[in-house]
């Protein structure tokens, strides 16, 4: 970061809890869209770790994760959440990972 962004102003203190939000949604975004380059699409998307990594509050994760899951759909991706949630599968339509297993939600 070469500076601060213009938001970070004492003015905002009261909306930085918003900021934040958007700023992981946007790391979750990113972390997404690169796990679906590097992988094979039967591994899932781990939201278990990127709770524990960025977030530490696995209601907020899934807020977010169910925001980008509708994102994700309008682009032609299917999704599907599975062992609690913790693991996000992205495939293309007709294309479900055998690795999904039976908790899928």
């Amino acid at each position: 970061m070469k500076e601060f962004p213009r938001r970070f102003v004492l003015e905002n203190v009261d909306i930085f809890s918003d900021l934040l939000y958007e700023r992981n949604i946007s790391y979750l975004r990113r972390d997404i869209y690169e796990h679906v380059l590097k992988n094979d699409k039967e591994d899932s998307f781990n939201l278990q770790k990127f709770n524990d990594e960025r977030i530490k509050d696995m209601d907020i994760t899934k807020q977010m994760a169910n925001t980008v899951i509708e994102e994700l759909i309008k682009r032609g991706w299917e999704c599907a959440l599975a062992y609690g949630c913790t693991c996000l599968y992205i495939f293309s339509h007709g294309n479900k990972p055998i690795t999904c297993g039976e908790e899928m939600s």
